[in-house]
């Protein structure tokens, strides 16, 4: 998806008010896909987001994390300063093709998208802080273009 524009109307349901209403007044906003959010890997990613969520907010951004699974107590209790979206029926997922049938059943890519307030997505690694270094060059490259 890089560089492609998603249609905020192909992302159904209450997601596409949340990506959209997150969009608007900043200068884009992080989407990262987990499978689920209850392994060491996946907390150990979250409080990674939770340290580098001000100088996001900092600059601008915003960061949404979605999942398949209901978010765990032990997550809910630690109440995270992002918004975590429960993608349960995986349409979410589908529509930036992370949604996958495995031998445990349907889960989604571990992916992060970087999302432009114009919709245009650029998929981008996991480290959320490397991300941070580099982004203004989205947004850079992005405003040369128009």
């Amino acid at each position: 998806m890089k560089g492609e524009a998603v249609k905020i109307s192909e992302i159904k349901g209450e997601n596409h008010a949340t990506i959209f209403n997150k969009l608007l007044g900043t200068n884009g906003i992080f989407l990262s896909f987990f499978p689920h959010l209850d392994t060491p890997v996946s907390r150990f990613q979250l409080q990674n987001i939770r340290e580098t969520y001000s100088k996001i907010r900092d600059k601008g951004y915003d960061v949404i994390v979605v999942t398949l699974k209901e978010t765990p107590d032990i997550i809910k209790n630690q109440k995270m300063p992002f918004t975590i979206i429960n993608d349960l029926s995986g349409t979410l997922a589908e529509t930036f093709n992370v949604l996958r049938k495995g031998l445990s059943g349907i889960t989604c890519l571990r992916r992060t998208f970087f999302i432009l307030p114009n919709c245009k997505v650029f998929t981008v690694i996991n480290d959320i802080e490397a991300i941070l270094e580099n982004v203004e060059k989205y947004a850079i490259d992005e405003q040369q273009e128009v």
